[in-house]
Protein backbone atom coordinates (compact mmCIF):
# COMPACT_ATOMS: atom_id res chain seq x y z
CA UNK A 1 0.00 0.00 0.00
CA UNK A 2 0.79 3.31 -0.70
CA UNK A 3 1.92 5.85 1.71
CA UNK A 4 -1.03 8.51 0.09
CA UNK A 5 -3.39 5.60 0.86
CA UNK A 6 -2.35 4.75 4.00
CA UNK A 7 -2.24 9.03 4.31
CA UNK A 8 -5.87 8.88 3.13
CA UNK A 9 -7.26 6.19 5.40
CA UNK A 10 -5.75 7.85 8.45
CA UNK A 11 -7.68 11.15 7.72
CA UNK A 12 -10.78 9.04 6.70
CA UNK A 13 -11.15 7.49 10.14
CA UNK A 14 -10.30 10.76 11.29
CA UNK A 15 -13.15 12.68 9.96
CA UNK A 16 -15.26 9.01 11.16
CA UNK A 17 -13.85 9.53 14.62
CA UNK A 18 -14.45 13.33 15.04
CA UNK A 19 -17.98 13.11 13.40
CA UNK A 20 -19.33 9.80 15.79
CA UNK A 21 -17.80 12.03 19.26
CA UNK A 22 -20.09 14.61 17.95
CA UNK A 23 -23.07 12.34 17.36
CA UNK A 24 -21.62 10.88 20.78
CA UNK A 25 -21.73 13.94 22.70
CA UNK A 26 -25.17 15.18 21.55
CA UNK A 27 -26.40 11.71 22.40
CA UNK A 28 -25.16 11.34 25.87
CA UNK A 29 -26.38 15.22 26.34
CA UNK A 30 -29.95 14.30 24.81
CA UNK A 31 -30.45 11.24 26.01
CA UNK A 32 -27.75 10.43 29.09
CA UNK A 33 -28.20 6.64 30.68
CA UNK A 34 -30.78 6.10 27.75
CA UNK A 35 -27.75 6.67 25.04
CA UNK A 36 -27.45 2.67 23.57
CA UNK A 37 -24.22 4.01 21.51
CA UNK A 38 -22.08 4.52 24.73
CA UNK A 39 -22.72 0.55 26.19
CA UNK A 40 -21.42 -1.07 22.90
CA UNK A 41 -17.74 0.34 22.70
CA UNK A 42 -15.98 3.09 24.48
CA UNK A 43 -17.72 5.70 26.56
CA UNK A 44 -15.93 8.37 24.84
CA UNK A 45 -14.99 7.19 21.16
CA UNK A 46 -11.74 9.30 19.92
CA UNK A 47 -11.47 11.08 23.21
CA UNK A 48 -10.77 8.94 26.12
CA UNK A 49 -9.02 5.81 26.05
CA UNK A 50 -11.63 3.13 27.34
CA UNK A 51 -10.68 -0.29 29.20
CA UNK A 52 -12.89 -3.17 28.26
CA UNK A 53 -13.93 -6.28 29.37
CA UNK A 54 -13.57 -9.39 26.62
CA UNK A 55 -17.43 -8.80 26.77
CA UNK A 56 -19.71 -6.78 24.09
CA UNK A 57 -22.09 -5.62 26.87
CA UNK A 58 -19.16 -4.47 28.95
CA UNK A 59 -21.43 -1.89 31.24
CA UNK A 60 -23.02 -5.55 32.60
CA UNK A 61 -19.89 -7.68 32.66
CA UNK A 62 -17.69 -5.12 33.57
CA UNK A 63 -15.07 -4.55 36.17
CA UNK A 64 -17.25 -4.30 39.53
CA UNK A 65 -17.03 -8.08 40.65
CA UNK A 66 -13.45 -7.88 39.74
CA UNK A 67 -12.85 -5.25 42.02
CA UNK A 68 -14.84 -6.66 44.28
CA UNK A 69 -13.11 -9.79 44.49
CA UNK A 70 -9.84 -8.08 44.63
CA UNK A 71 -10.83 -5.11 47.20
CA UNK A 72 -12.90 -6.83 49.23
CA UNK A 73 -12.05 -10.77 49.15
CA UNK A 74 -8.47 -10.35 48.81
CA UNK A 75 -7.61 -7.16 50.58
CA UNK A 76 -5.87 -5.02 48.04
CA UNK A 77 -6.12 -1.55 47.74
CA UNK A 78 -8.02 -0.10 45.14
CA UNK A 79 -4.76 1.65 43.64
CA UNK A 80 -3.36 -2.08 43.28
CA UNK A 81 -6.51 -2.99 41.36
CA UNK A 82 -5.86 -0.53 38.86
CA UNK A 83 -2.50 -0.85 38.40
CA UNK A 84 -3.66 -5.03 37.94
CA UNK A 85 -5.96 -4.72 35.68
CA UNK A 86 -4.56 -2.43 33.19
CA UNK A 87 -6.76 0.56 33.88
CA UNK A 88 -3.50 2.59 34.99
CA UNK A 89 -0.90 2.20 32.27
CA UNK A 90 -3.93 2.56 29.94
CA UNK A 91 -4.48 5.96 31.69
CA UNK A 92 -1.10 6.27 31.40
CA UNK A 93 -0.45 6.53 28.17
CA UNK A 94 -3.76 8.15 27.08
CA UNK A 95 -3.56 11.99 28.45
CA UNK A 96 -4.10 10.51 32.32
CA UNK A 97 -7.52 9.57 31.69
CA UNK A 98 -9.31 6.13 31.11
CA UNK A 99 -12.79 5.24 30.91
CA UNK A 100 -14.31 1.46 32.40
CA UNK A 101 -17.69 0.08 33.58
CA UNK A 102 -18.27 -0.21 37.21
CA UNK A 103 -21.53 -2.49 36.56
CA UNK A 104 -24.22 -0.12 34.93
CA UNK A 105 -22.27 3.19 36.25
CA UNK A 106 -19.61 4.77 34.00
CA UNK A 107 -16.49 5.72 35.40
CA UNK A 108 -13.71 8.60 34.34
CA UNK A 109 -10.01 7.40 35.85
CA UNK A 110 -7.80 10.00 36.18
CA UNK A 111 -4.00 8.91 37.11
CA UNK A 112 -2.47 12.72 37.75
CA UNK A 113 -3.48 15.40 40.02
CA UNK A 114 -4.41 18.08 37.11
CA UNK A 115 -7.57 19.54 38.66
CA UNK A 116 -10.38 19.47 35.66
CA UNK A 117 -13.69 19.48 37.51
CA UNK A 118 -15.51 22.01 39.96
CA UNK A 119 -16.76 20.59 42.98
CA UNK A 120 -20.32 21.66 42.29
CA UNK A 121 -20.86 19.03 39.70
CA UNK A 122 -19.90 15.86 41.91
CA UNK A 123 -21.81 14.58 44.97
CA UNK A 124 -20.38 15.10 48.50
CA UNK A 125 -17.04 13.93 49.56
CA UNK A 126 -18.54 11.58 52.04
CA UNK A 127 -21.69 10.70 51.14
CA UNK A 128 -21.30 7.43 50.93
CA UNK A 129 -20.57 7.61 54.66
CA UNK A 130 -23.62 9.62 55.93
CA UNK A 131 -25.04 6.67 58.21
CA UNK A 132 -21.18 7.28 59.95
CA UNK A 133 -20.51 10.70 59.72
CA UNK A 134 -24.31 12.55 60.24
CA UNK A 135 -24.20 16.01 59.24
CA UNK A 136 -20.75 16.13 58.95
CA UNK A 137 -19.46 19.12 56.56
CA UNK A 138 -18.65 16.52 53.65
CA UNK A 139 -21.73 15.00 53.66
CA UNK A 140 -23.69 18.32 53.07
CA UNK A 141 -23.75 20.11 49.47
CA UNK A 142 -21.48 22.15 47.81
CA UNK A 143 -23.54 25.36 48.06
CA UNK A 144 -24.82 24.74 51.37
CA UNK A 145 -24.81 27.77 54.05
CA UNK A 146 -23.94 25.09 56.71
CA UNK A 147 -21.41 23.11 55.03
CA UNK A 148 -19.71 26.42 54.76
CA UNK A 149 -20.25 27.36 58.83
CA UNK A 150 -19.12 24.17 59.50
CA UNK A 151 -15.77 24.51 57.53
CA UNK A 152 -14.87 27.99 58.80
CA UNK A 153 -15.58 27.10 62.24
CA UNK A 154 -12.63 24.41 61.43
CA UNK A 155 -10.67 26.31 59.26
CA UNK A 156 -10.13 29.47 61.05
CA UNK A 157 -8.26 27.52 63.49
CA UNK A 158 -6.63 24.25 62.10
CA UNK A 159 -6.18 26.05 59.15
CA UNK A 160 -4.28 29.30 60.31
CA UNK A 161 -0.78 28.85 60.13
CA UNK A 162 -0.71 31.73 63.02
CA UNK A 163 -3.03 29.76 65.92
CA UNK A 164 -1.09 26.74 64.94
CA UNK A 165 2.56 28.25 66.04
CA UNK A 166 1.13 29.94 69.09
CA UNK A 167 0.52 25.64 70.01
CA UNK A 168 3.99 24.46 69.43
CA UNK A 169 4.89 25.02 73.31
CA UNK A 170 1.53 22.98 74.13
CA UNK A 171 2.31 20.27 71.43
CA UNK A 172 6.09 20.09 72.48
CA UNK A 173 4.99 19.84 76.49
CA UNK A 174 2.78 17.04 76.14
CA UNK A 175 4.87 14.83 73.56
CA UNK A 176 7.69 14.91 76.07
CA UNK A 177 4.98 14.37 78.76
CA UNK A 178 3.28 11.18 76.57
CA UNK A 179 6.85 10.38 75.45
CA UNK A 180 8.50 9.94 79.75
CA UNK A 181 6.28 7.75 79.94
CA UNK A 182 6.99 5.63 76.95
CA UNK A 183 10.91 5.32 77.54
CA UNK A 184 12.30 1.85 77.29
CA UNK A 185 9.33 -0.11 76.55
CA UNK A 186 9.33 -2.02 73.12
CA UNK A 187 5.51 -1.08 71.87
CA UNK A 188 3.73 -0.89 68.47
CA UNK A 189 4.76 1.90 66.32
CA UNK A 190 0.99 2.30 65.23
CA UNK A 191 -0.12 2.26 68.74
CA UNK A 192 2.63 4.69 69.89
CA UNK A 193 1.74 7.09 67.04
CA UNK A 194 -2.24 6.77 67.53
CA UNK A 195 -1.81 7.06 71.36
CA UNK A 196 0.45 10.10 71.46
CA UNK A 197 -1.33 12.03 68.42
CA UNK A 198 -4.51 11.69 71.03
CA UNK A 199 -3.33 12.57 73.83
CA UNK A 200 -1.78 15.42 72.56
CA UNK A 201 -4.76 16.67 70.89
CA UNK A 202 -6.55 16.05 74.46
CA UNK A 203 -4.29 18.30 76.70
CA UNK A 204 -4.15 21.25 73.97
CA UNK A 205 -5.57 24.34 75.53
CA UNK A 206 -8.67 25.38 72.86
CA UNK A 207 -9.01 22.59 70.54
CA UNK A 208 -11.09 19.42 72.39
CA UNK A 209 -9.85 19.86 75.91
CA UNK A 210 -10.21 16.62 77.12
CA UNK A 211 -8.34 17.52 80.36
CA UNK A 212 -10.84 15.08 82.90
CA UNK A 213 -10.30 11.98 80.89
CA UNK A 214 -7.85 12.01 77.65
CA UNK A 215 -8.49 9.86 74.46
CA UNK A 216 -6.09 7.40 75.18
CA UNK A 217 -8.29 5.90 78.19
CA UNK A 218 -11.00 5.40 75.14
CA UNK A 219 -8.95 4.12 72.83
CA UNK A 220 -7.56 1.75 75.13
CA UNK A 221 -10.76 0.59 76.10
CA UNK A 222 -12.58 -2.37 75.90
CA UNK A 223 -15.68 -0.62 74.96
CA UNK A 224 -14.56 1.83 72.62
CA UNK A 225 -11.48 0.76 71.07
CA UNK A 226 -12.98 -0.35 68.44
CA UNK A 227 -14.87 2.31 66.91
CA UNK A 228 -11.73 4.62 68.24
CA UNK A 229 -9.07 2.81 66.28
CA UNK A 230 -11.24 1.37 63.40
CA UNK A 231 -13.59 4.12 62.57
CA UNK A 232 -11.53 6.30 59.62
CA UNK A 233 -10.64 3.13 58.22
CA UNK A 234 -14.44 1.76 58.04
CA UNK A 235 -15.29 4.94 56.44
CA UNK A 236 -12.12 4.89 53.65
CA UNK A 237 -13.56 0.80 53.47
CA UNK A 238 -17.02 2.12 52.28
CA UNK A 239 -15.77 4.70 49.87
CA UNK A 240 -13.00 3.18 48.45
CA UNK A 241 -13.74 -0.39 48.35
CA UNK A 242 -17.44 0.52 47.66
CA UNK A 243 -17.96 -1.92 51.07
CA UNK A 244 -20.82 -0.84 53.01
CA UNK A 245 -21.53 -4.24 54.69
CA UNK A 246 -20.59 -4.08 57.80
CA UNK A 247 -21.18 -0.06 58.90
CA UNK A 248 -23.94 -1.14 61.29
CA UNK A 249 -21.21 -2.42 63.61
CA UNK A 250 -20.20 1.04 64.73
CA UNK A 251 -23.19 2.62 66.37
CA UNK A 252 -21.05 2.50 68.95
CA UNK A 253 -19.76 6.26 68.12
CA UNK A 254 -23.24 7.68 69.55
CA UNK A 255 -22.76 6.11 73.46
CA UNK A 256 -18.67 7.01 73.08
CA UNK A 257 -18.94 10.84 72.00
CA UNK A 258 -21.92 11.34 74.95
CA UNK A 259 -19.81 9.86 77.61
CA UNK A 260 -16.79 11.54 76.46
CA UNK A 261 -18.51 14.69 76.29
CA UNK A 262 -19.86 13.80 80.01
CA UNK A 263 -16.94 13.01 81.49
CA UNK A 264 -14.86 16.18 80.25
CA UNK A 265 -17.55 18.50 80.46
CA UNK A 266 -16.22 21.05 83.03
CA UNK A 267 -12.80 21.45 80.52
CA UNK A 268 -14.59 22.25 77.74
CA UNK A 269 -17.34 24.24 79.29
CA UNK A 270 -14.44 26.18 80.85
CA UNK A 271 -12.04 26.13 77.53
CA UNK A 272 -12.39 28.75 75.19
CA UNK A 273 -14.09 29.60 72.23
CA UNK A 274 -11.61 28.27 69.59
CA UNK A 275 -12.87 24.64 71.50
CA UNK A 276 -13.87 22.83 68.15
CA UNK A 277 -17.07 20.85 70.16
CA UNK A 278 -18.54 24.18 71.45
CA UNK A 279 -18.17 25.64 68.13
CA UNK A 280 -20.47 22.81 66.10
CA UNK A 281 -22.95 23.54 69.63
CA UNK A 282 -22.98 27.35 68.50
CA UNK A 283 -23.57 26.31 65.05
CA UNK A 284 -26.56 24.11 66.22
CA UNK A 285 -27.27 26.88 67.78
CA UNK A 286 -27.83 24.94 71.45
CA UNK A 287 -25.99 25.80 74.53
CA UNK A 288 -23.60 23.83 75.90
CA UNK A 289 -24.86 22.05 78.95
CA UNK A 290 -25.13 18.26 80.60
CA UNK A 291 -28.62 18.08 79.60
CA UNK A 292 -27.95 18.83 75.94
CA UNK A 293 -25.09 16.15 75.69
CA UNK A 294 -27.13 13.46 76.69
CA UNK A 295 -29.96 14.09 74.31
CA UNK A 296 -27.70 14.58 71.26
CA UNK A 297 -29.23 12.99 68.48
CA UNK A 298 -27.43 10.41 66.59
CA UNK A 299 -26.76 12.63 64.21
CA UNK A 300 -25.00 14.92 66.24
CA UNK A 301 -23.31 12.75 67.73
CA UNK A 302 -21.86 11.14 64.47
CA UNK A 303 -20.26 14.81 63.38
CA UNK A 304 -18.85 15.51 66.78
CA UNK A 305 -17.01 11.82 66.79
CA UNK A 306 -16.13 11.96 62.86
CA UNK A 307 -14.29 15.31 63.58
CA UNK A 308 -12.85 13.92 66.74
CA UNK A 309 -11.76 10.31 65.71
CA UNK A 310 -10.22 11.94 62.59
CA UNK A 311 -8.08 14.59 63.69
CA UNK A 312 -6.02 12.32 65.38
CA UNK A 313 -6.50 8.93 63.32
CA UNK A 314 -5.41 10.47 59.67
CA UNK A 315 -2.44 12.47 61.58
CA UNK A 316 -1.19 9.41 63.86
CA UNK A 317 -1.07 7.31 60.31
CA UNK A 318 0.93 9.92 58.85
CA UNK A 319 3.35 10.25 61.69
CA UNK A 320 3.59 6.48 61.86
CA UNK A 321 4.89 6.36 57.96
CA UNK A 322 6.83 9.44 58.60
CA UNK A 323 9.17 7.45 61.22
CA UNK A 324 8.98 4.51 59.43
CA UNK A 325 10.34 6.25 56.45
CA UNK A 326 12.70 7.96 58.25
CA UNK A 327 13.80 4.71 60.16
CA UNK A 328 14.53 2.85 56.90
CA UNK A 329 17.02 5.50 55.48
CA UNK A 330 20.40 6.08 57.97
CA UNK A 331 21.47 9.15 55.87
CA UNK A 332 17.69 11.40 56.09
CA UNK A 333 17.87 10.50 60.08
CA UNK A 334 21.28 11.66 60.60
CA UNK A 335 19.99 14.58 58.97
CA UNK A 336 16.42 14.89 61.14
CA UNK A 337 18.55 14.69 64.01
CA UNK A 338 20.95 17.20 63.06
CA UNK A 339 17.60 19.54 62.07
CA UNK A 340 15.94 18.89 65.77
CA UNK A 341 18.81 19.92 67.38
CA UNK A 342 19.60 23.12 65.60
CA UNK A 343 18.65 25.91 67.66
CA UNK A 344 18.06 27.66 63.84
CA UNK A 345 15.03 28.51 62.42
CA UNK A 346 15.50 30.89 59.48
CA UNK A 347 14.45 28.52 57.10
CA UNK A 348 10.85 28.81 55.38
CA UNK A 349 10.95 24.98 55.00
CA UNK A 350 13.35 23.10 57.96
CA UNK A 351 14.44 19.47 56.60
CA UNK A 352 12.33 18.18 59.33
CA UNK A 353 9.37 20.05 57.19
CA UNK A 354 10.37 18.48 53.94
CA UNK A 355 10.86 15.10 55.98
CA UNK A 356 6.72 15.38 56.71
CA UNK A 357 5.73 16.66 53.47
CA UNK A 358 7.50 13.65 51.33
CA UNK A 359 5.74 11.08 54.00
CA UNK A 360 2.49 12.68 53.15
CA UNK A 361 3.42 12.34 49.26
CA UNK A 362 4.45 8.77 49.61
CA UNK A 363 2.24 7.31 52.32
CA UNK A 364 -0.58 10.00 53.25
CA UNK A 365 -3.39 9.46 55.27
CA UNK A 366 -6.71 8.79 52.88
CA UNK A 367 -7.32 6.05 50.74
CA UNK A 368 -4.98 5.25 47.45
CA UNK A 369 -7.62 6.17 45.33
CA UNK A 370 -11.32 7.78 45.82
CA UNK A 371 -14.41 8.23 43.47
CA UNK A 372 -17.23 10.61 43.68
CA UNK A 373 -20.04 10.79 41.53
CA UNK A 374 -21.37 13.23 38.96
CA UNK A 375 -24.70 14.84 40.10
CA UNK A 376 -24.93 17.57 36.92
CA UNK A 377 -24.33 17.05 33.87
CA UNK A 378 -21.24 19.35 32.66
CA UNK A 379 -18.26 19.15 30.21
CA UNK A 380 -14.62 19.87 30.03
CA UNK A 381 -11.32 19.56 28.28
CA UNK A 382 -9.41 16.69 26.67
CA UNK A 383 -6.60 17.48 24.56
CA UNK A 384 -9.06 20.52 23.15
CA UNK A 385 -11.95 18.29 22.80
CA UNK A 386 -15.30 19.08 24.92
CA UNK A 387 -16.46 15.55 26.82
CA UNK A 388 -19.99 15.56 28.40
CA UNK A 389 -20.41 13.91 31.38
CA UNK A 390 -23.57 12.94 32.35
CA UNK A 391 -25.12 12.00 36.01
CA UNK A 392 -23.80 8.78 37.56
CA UNK A 393 -20.85 8.51 36.05
CA UNK A 394 -18.28 8.21 38.59
CA UNK A 395 -14.80 10.26 39.20
CA UNK A 396 -12.15 8.27 39.84
CA UNK A 397 -8.68 9.45 41.38
CA UNK A 398 -5.81 7.18 41.51
CA UNK A 399 -3.80 9.39 44.72
CA UNK A 400 -1.36 6.90 45.20
CA UNK A 401 -0.19 6.63 41.98
CA UNK A 402 -0.22 10.73 40.45
CA UNK A 403 0.99 11.29 43.88
CA UNK A 404 4.01 9.64 42.03
CA UNK A 405 3.87 11.56 39.18
CA UNK A 406 7.38 11.51 37.28
CA UNK A 407 6.22 14.32 35.83
CA UNK A 408 6.54 16.34 38.61
CA UNK A 409 8.96 14.36 41.06
CA UNK A 410 13.02 13.17 40.29
CA UNK A 411 12.37 10.26 42.97
CA UNK A 412 8.83 9.68 42.63
CA UNK A 413 9.33 6.06 44.03
CA UNK A 414 11.15 6.55 46.85
CA UNK A 415 11.23 8.40 49.83
CA UNK A 416 13.10 11.64 49.15
CA UNK A 417 13.06 15.10 50.47
CA UNK A 418 14.20 16.41 46.90
CA UNK A 419 10.77 15.56 45.85
CA UNK A 420 9.02 18.38 47.89
CA UNK A 421 12.34 20.22 46.81
CA UNK A 422 11.18 19.74 43.05
CA UNK A 423 7.58 21.46 43.55
CA UNK A 424 8.98 24.75 45.26
CA UNK A 425 8.48 27.62 43.53
CA UNK A 426 9.99 30.37 45.36
CA UNK A 427 11.67 31.19 48.76
CA UNK A 428 8.47 31.94 50.48
CA UNK A 429 7.09 28.57 49.81
CA UNK A 430 6.56 26.90 53.09
CA UNK A 431 3.66 24.22 54.71
CA UNK A 432 1.08 26.61 53.99
CA UNK A 433 1.65 27.37 50.33
CA UNK A 434 2.79 24.02 49.29
CA UNK A 435 -0.68 22.34 50.87
CA UNK A 436 -2.57 25.48 49.94
CA UNK A 437 -5.74 25.06 48.14
CA UNK A 438 -5.14 26.00 45.12
CA UNK A 439 -1.68 23.50 44.45
CA UNK A 440 -2.24 20.52 43.39
CA UNK A 441 1.18 18.43 43.52
CA UNK A 442 0.36 16.35 46.28
CA UNK A 443 -2.90 15.12 46.81
CA UNK A 444 -2.99 13.57 50.14
CA UNK A 445 -5.85 15.66 51.85
CA UNK A 446 -8.74 15.46 49.07
CA UNK A 447 -10.88 12.91 47.49
CA UNK A 448 -9.66 13.69 44.46
CA UNK A 449 -8.99 17.57 43.20
CA UNK A 450 -11.52 19.46 42.05
CA UNK A 451 -10.54 23.14 40.57
CA UNK A 452 -10.12 25.55 43.89
CA UNK A 453 -10.71 22.41 46.29
CA UNK A 454 -12.70 23.65 48.13
CA UNK A 455 -13.28 20.62 50.27
CA UNK A 456 -9.37 20.02 51.30
CA UNK A 457 -9.26 19.03 54.71
CA UNK A 458 -9.62 22.15 56.85
CA UNK A 459 -7.34 20.76 58.96
CA UNK A 460 -4.26 19.61 56.73
CA UNK A 461 -1.72 22.27 58.34
CA UNK A 462 -2.61 21.32 61.98
CA UNK A 463 -1.49 18.07 61.23
CA UNK A 464 1.69 18.70 58.92
CA UNK A 465 2.68 21.21 61.41
CA UNK A 466 2.03 19.04 64.45
CA UNK A 467 3.71 16.12 62.66
CA UNK A 468 6.71 18.29 62.49
CA UNK A 469 6.70 19.29 65.78
CA UNK A 470 6.70 16.09 67.16
CA UNK A 471 9.40 14.86 65.39
CA UNK A 472 11.63 17.83 66.84
CA UNK A 473 10.95 16.32 70.30
CA UNK A 474 11.45 12.96 69.22
CA UNK A 475 14.70 13.25 67.15
CA UNK A 476 16.20 15.97 69.37
CA UNK A 477 15.87 13.91 72.86
CA UNK A 478 15.66 10.17 72.36
CA UNK A 479 17.48 7.59 70.84
CA UNK A 480 15.04 5.53 68.47
CA UNK A 481 15.13 1.78 67.79
CA UNK A 482 12.85 0.38 64.90
CA UNK A 483 12.51 -2.85 64.48
CA UNK A 484 11.01 -5.14 62.00
CA UNK A 485 9.58 -2.59 59.40
CA UNK A 486 7.69 -3.40 55.92
CA UNK A 487 6.69 -0.07 53.89
CA UNK A 488 4.47 -2.66 51.79
CA UNK A 489 0.67 -1.48 51.69
CA UNK A 490 -1.00 -3.28 54.02
CA UNK A 491 -4.21 -5.71 52.85
CA UNK A 492 -7.86 -5.27 54.33
CA UNK A 493 -6.85 -1.88 54.87
CA UNK A 494 -9.01 0.51 53.31
CA UNK A 495 -6.79 3.62 55.28
CA UNK A 496 -2.87 2.99 53.37
CA UNK A 497 -0.93 1.18 55.70
CA UNK A 498 2.24 -0.02 56.60
CA UNK A 499 2.23 -3.64 55.99
CA UNK A 500 4.52 -3.99 59.26
CA UNK A 501 5.08 -0.68 61.04
CA UNK A 502 7.03 -2.54 63.33
CA UNK A 503 7.64 -1.65 67.35
CA UNK A 504 9.42 1.05 68.45
CA UNK A 505 11.82 1.86 71.54
CA UNK A 506 12.80 5.03 73.08
CA UNK A 507 15.46 5.72 75.58
CA UNK A 508 16.60 9.51 76.29
CA UNK A 509 19.76 10.60 74.83
CA UNK A 510 22.64 10.78 77.39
Amino acid sequence: MSSSSITNKTQHISWVSKIYSRVNFWGLKTFKAYWILQYLGSIYPGQIAHHRKKYLLDCIFGHHKYFYQSTVIDGKDASTYFAQSGISSMALQNDGLCTFWMGWQPAIYQITNQAQIRDEYLSPSTAPTKELFGDFMGTLPHGCPLRASKRASLETILGNPSYILSLKKYIEKYSIAFINDSLNTEISLETFTRNLVAYIDSFIPGIIDFNAKPLTEYINSQEYSNITTNFVDLAANVISKMNPETIEDFEAIVPFIKEALTDNFDSINLASETNIIKRLFDIWNLPFTRELVENLSPDQAKELGATIIALYDTTSLSLMWTICFIEKNEVIKEKVIMDAKSSIQNEQLSFIDLVVLEAIRLGGSNPTALWRQAIKPFTFDVCGKKVYVRPGTMIWLDRHQANQDPNIYPDPKNFNPDNIKAIIRSRKDNIDSILARNRYEINSFSMINTLGNPRKCPARLYSAYMQSFILKVIYANCEVNLQNINTEIRKFSAMPKPENPGTIYLQLLN
